[in-house]
């Protein structure tokens, strides 16, 4: 055994790496009907466990899901009217982190933490946003009313750093525009006309200020840009896409969607090219996908010290890190 890890190190020294390091990472993806949460490797699409296990506590269908400024996992239970928290590196249950109703919350769909650090919720049924302290769960107030700027089922929302909030409107067909600070309607930023129908998940470049929108009930993706220039990116069926919901910017910049009904995970270009499923139908024990996270925590170069080399020493860094969640 001794001989065999010599032998290995030795291998590793004689490596140079001639481009940059890559980085392992794991995506997280919410089972609606299987109210478990299942960990896949990015890129390969390997299972890696149920990072949430169902029957574990009392999750229900999961839906949105994101990580607190604390770096543990956050996820919207749709049928309790709840949301949980996780440990973000063992994903072991932290207990109910908004309690059933608490604020009107009813059907809590997407999820997201603002700028501010305060837990922003789409209140689906009753067309709220609410807020939530981030700190303890403690409900802020309503952010959004019902029916400001003819909201109607909140599905998504997203914040785009320079002073605006886009939700998701699933029941008419809207994309919404509102001030990050106040909730104020400002615009619609898509509608159906534009071919969108049943917007449900949403991703903003942060490069480019392009929004990619899914459109669950034609089967398709949207685009807007930082202009407000909409098109439609992947037309309806293409690559197979069925039902998409959670949609998100993987790290080698290609788009990845959840396809509820097609019980898969699909990827394309930004412009619009298939380029495969990352994740098969039912791989892991997957039923209908909603949200989609990339783990923020689980990044290890195989050059872990940085210095252009793989080396025994990438090895001890490593082991020295591991406890601490790389």
């Amino acid at each position: 055994m001794v001989r065999s890890n010599i032998s290995l190190l030795a291998a590793l020294a004689s490596i140079t790496l001639v481009s940059p390091a890559f980085a392992q990472q794991s995506v997280l993806i919410s089972d609606y009907v299987g109210q478990r949460v299942i960990r896949y490797e990015w890129p390969s699409g390997i299972v890696i466990d149920h990072f949430v296990g169902a029957g574990i506590d009392a999750l229900g269908s999961a839906w949105g899901s994101a990580y607190g400024i604390d770096g543990n996992l956050y996820l919207a239970s749709y049928s309790t009217n709840q949301v949980f928290k996780y440990n973000g590196i063992t994903g072991q249950p932290l207990g109910i982190f908004v309690a059933a109703g608490v604020g009107g919350l009813t059907n809590p769909a997407g999820i997201t933490f603002g700028p501010d650090g305060i837990l922003y919720v789409c209140s689906y049924t009753n067309d709220l946003v609410l807020k939530y302290r981030a700190s303890d769960g403690a409900f802020l107030g309503t952010f959004i009313a019902a029916g400001a700027g003819t909201l109607d089922g909140p599905y998504d929302i997203k914040f785009d750093g320079a002073g605006s909030v886009y939700v998701c409107s699933y029941l008419n067909d809207k994309v919404l525009k509102f001030n990050a600070a106040t909730g104020a309607y400002i615009s619609d930023a898509v509608i159906g006309t534009q071919g969108i129908d049943g917007p449900s998940g949403m991703v903003l470049d942060k490069t480019t200020g392009t929004m990619y929108v899914s459109s669950r009930l034609n089967d398709r993706i949207i685009s807007r840009t930082s202009a407000g220039v909409v098109s439609i990116l992947v037309a309806t069926g293409v690559g197979g896409l069925n039902g998409p919901i959670g949609i998100t910017i993987a790290p080698d910049d290609s788009l990845v969607t959840t396809a509820y009904d097609g019980r898969n995970i699909l990827r394309f270009t930004k412009s619009g090219a298939f380029l495969g499923q990352f994740v098969g139908v039912g791989s892991g024990g997957l039923s209908n996908p909603i949200s989609i996270l990339f783990s923020p925590d689980a990044k290890c170069p195989a050059d872990f010290n940085g210095d252009g080399f793989v080396t025994g020493d990438d090895f001890d860094a490593f082991s020295d890190a591991f406890a601490a969640g790389c």
